[in-house]
């Protein structure tokens, strides 16, 4: 079975609550550090192709980024515009943040995005209905313990594993890693993987955020490299989450299949 791998492209400051710290002001002084660990990513990943959730901001800021994701074979989606909760706007904020984003992406790269990640791992149930009236097909913003793709608010919805984010990734034990995907394939269930380039980057600059918070974000990083490389060698993974994926029948709660 084919599982797929999805990343989160965002700068190591869009961190959702990071306003209280780094104010967006601040921003445009900030080292940008996105290209570089991507574009390792997008080598260590080789003939893995996978799904990449674009922040609007980087995508206006390096749109030749976006460009160097889709020149490698992989597709291009929407991760939000400025790394703000779902739940943490108001239903017509979040449709302008939505379509800054789309368009950045569209612009960067010539293809408009079909899906969405919510920062932070955010949804509610109007934004699925705003992304179906805007043209979405298809989300992965949500956690569950029992992943099973299924219709949601009239889009495809691709859950991930906490067991699967990029801070299991960075903290769990490979074994452990790996056994995650092994149960839900003996499920016919397809893992989806998601982690941040920055998950990756043991140059990633620090910010002083509280306990436990700080540990869960920095923690493993030396580490995260070797256990991504070992997920992808111990279990098929290359199909991105896409278009065609969503059109299927996927009916409510069901599962029919990422193939």
């Amino acid at each position: 079975m084919r599982h797929a791998l999805t990343v989160d492209i965002e700068e190591w400051f869009h961190v959702c609550g990071v306003e209280r710290l780094l104010p967006p002001s601040r921003w445009p002084s900030l080292p940008h550090r996105a290209r570089e660990s991507t574009l390792r990513l997008l080598d260590l990943l080789g003939e893995v192709r996978a799904t990449f959730f674009v922040l609007g901001y980087v995508a206006r800021r390096d749109p030749g980024l976006v460009r160097s994701i889709v020149s490698y074979g992989h597709s291009a989606q929407c991760h939000g515009d400025t790394h703000r909760r779902v739940d943490a706007l108001a239903p017509a904020a979040f449709r302008s943040e939505l379509r800054d984003s789309a368009a950045a992406v569209a612009d960067a790269c010539g293809v408009r995005p079909a899906g969405f990640r919510g920062p932070g791992w955010s949804h509610t149930p109007w934004g699925f209905e705003i992304l179906a009236e805007e043209g979405f097909e298809f989300d992965s913003s949500v956690l569950s313990l029992r992943p099973r793709p299924h219709r949601r608010g009239g889009i495809g919805e691709f859950p991930v594993s906490p067991l699967l984010n990029g801070t299991a990734i960075r903290l769990l034990p490979a074994r452990t890693l790996r056994g995650v995907v092994a149960a839900l394939e003996a499920r016919g269930v397809p893992a989806v993987v998601a982690v941040h380039p920055w998950d990756l980057d043991p140059g990633f600059p620090r910010m002083r955020f509280p306990f436990p918070q700080g540990v869960l974000h920095y923690a493993g990083r030396e580490r995260a490299e070797s256990r991504l490389r070992g997920l992808l060698a111990a279990h098929e993974f290359g199909r991105p989450l896409a278009r065609s994926d969503s059109r299927t029948a996927l009916k409510k709660e069901t599962y029919s299949g990422v193939r």
